[in-house]
């Protein structure tokens, strides 16, 4: 698209103007260091500051106050995404995947905004004990993608179409420092930390073709990697309908900061993060910790 002259001035004039001028006052900063305020785009994280800044504000001139309401605030968005997978994991069956062959609609809550043409496959996955057999069967071509989150929602792995292919394969997803060996064949994935949540997803192209997706859901399969090597792979379970679950709680108050130092303990974060963790700790809030009061 081409720009005439005139107009660009105009746009370069409005710049200008929109522009903060060389004497103008920088921006309030929180008491806690910019790392505690996440990775997210800088818009956000400029607004983040900007509202704790602003929020604190309250403390007066209590320099020790602020901090400690500044500090809780930003431990409690990081610590949201990894409370909320221990929250949501929890309602769900350990090292064991459940698919659900059935059309979704507005009413189901068991995730967030579920498609309507695909069906779904849900699992928690517990590593400390040892590695887990991922196995899924040849989909002649139809869409699945098999989702890998950490214990800090992050997605750290795909097995699907678009990234493995469609032919029928094995996993090993292996706990963090694990170093010994696995069976010819499998092709091992890593995964930051020892809580895995996993997050299916098949191609259903409508209601006729359920059988034929619950078929290839069947051949979803999470093994202990000694009953694999056995040859005693684990069943799955395929359900004709979404199973009734409880809403997701979180905790609240300091029985957040006490769930999260749980998770902090058992699934270290990160090592990016470790300048985050060392501004929550001044309040008491880092792995097996909770502040008090």
């Amino acid at each position: 698209m081409r720009i005439r002259p005139r107009s660009l001035a105009m746009l370069l004039g409005l710049a200008l103007l929109a522009a903060p001028s060389a004497t103008s006052a920088a921006p309030a900063q929180p008491s806690v260091p910019a790392c505690a305020l996440g990775t997210s785009s800088a818009d956000l994280k400029g607004f983040f500051a900007a509202e704790l800044a602003r929020t604190e504000r309250r403390f007066g001139k209590r320099p020790g106050k602020r901090l400690q309401f500044a500090t809780g605030a930003a431990a409690y968005v990081y610590g949201l995404a990894p409370v909320a997978v221990s929250a949501t994991t929890q309602r769900f069956l350990e090292n064991q995947l459940v698919s659900i062959a059935a059309l979704t609609d507005p009413s189901v809550r068991t995730v967030v905004l579920p498609n309507h043409d695909t069906t779904y496959t849900v699992g928690t996955l517990q590593l400390a004990a040892g590695p887990r057999i991922l196995d899924v069967p040849d989909t002649a071509g139809r869409y699945y993608v098999i989702q890998l989150l950490d214990a800090y929602s992050n997605t750290f792995a795909y097995v699907g179409r678009r990234t493995t292919g469609t032919r029928a394969g094995s996993y090993a997803i292996v706990a963090p420092g694990f170093n010994g060996g696995l069976p010819a064949g499998v092709k091992r994935i890593q995964s930051p930390t020892n809580l895995v949540w996993v997050l299916g997803r098949t191609l259903l192209r409508d209601a006729a073709d359920l059988p034929a997706v619950a078929q290839v859901m069947g051949g979803y399969k999470v093994t202990d990697l000694s009953a694999w090597s056995a040859g005693e792979p684990q069943g799955s379970l395929v359900f004709g309908a979404f199973p009734t679950l409880a809403a997701v709680e979180l905790p609240t108050g300091a029985d957040f900061y006490a769930a999260l130092g749980e998770i902090l303990s058992t699934d270290p974060a990160p090592a990016r993060d470790a300048c985050a963790l060392r501004a929550f700790a001044r309040a008491g809030i880092g792995p097996g910790k909770a502040p008090e009061g």
